[in-house]
């Protein structure tokens, strides 16, 4: 049976942590801020085997699916990426997020990665921001 193409995207979707949290017993869920960034413009702070190991299998799950092809014939290793979802990571650039005037020093997790899958994606999509950060409370 054909899957309607909302379910086959959604099942690709790389955030690593949700959006919303709460702070405090019975506390309304805050929504946290999300940044954009260059890769010049954060630093790896920490990343854990089983975020890149989840990642592969994503990876491996959407090349079945959109290109048909062997995903580890392409990547025997997995693609190599400079962040992945669930890394975490400091600001070093000077960067305004919405109402963080600079969020330079700032800590959070990466949500999404944009990179050239080296086979089909997008060429001219390419963003001069491709690293999403979920910032941590101040």
């Amino acid at each position: 049976p054909m899957l309607p193409i909302f379910a086959l995207t959604s099942a690709f979707v790389l955030n690593a942590a949700p959006p919303l949290h709460c702070s405090g017993r019975g506390a309304a869920p805050t929504l946290r801020v999300k940044g954009y960034f260059a890769s010049r413009d954060v630093r790896l702070v920490s990343r854990r085997a089983e975020d890149v190991a989840a990642f592969q299998e994503r990876e491996r799950i959407r090349w079945d699916v959109v290109y048909d092809e062997d995903y580890y014939a392409f990547h025997p290793k997995g693609l190599g990426l400079e962040f992945y979802p669930g890394d975490r990571v400091e600001v070093v650039g000077d960067v305004k997020v919405k109402e963080i005037e600079n969020a330079r020093g700032r800590t959070g997790v990466v949500t999404h990665y944009e990179f050239d899958d080296e086979y089909e994606s997008c060429q001219t999509c390419s963003t001069a921001c491709p690293v999403t950060v979920e910032l941590d409370e101040a």
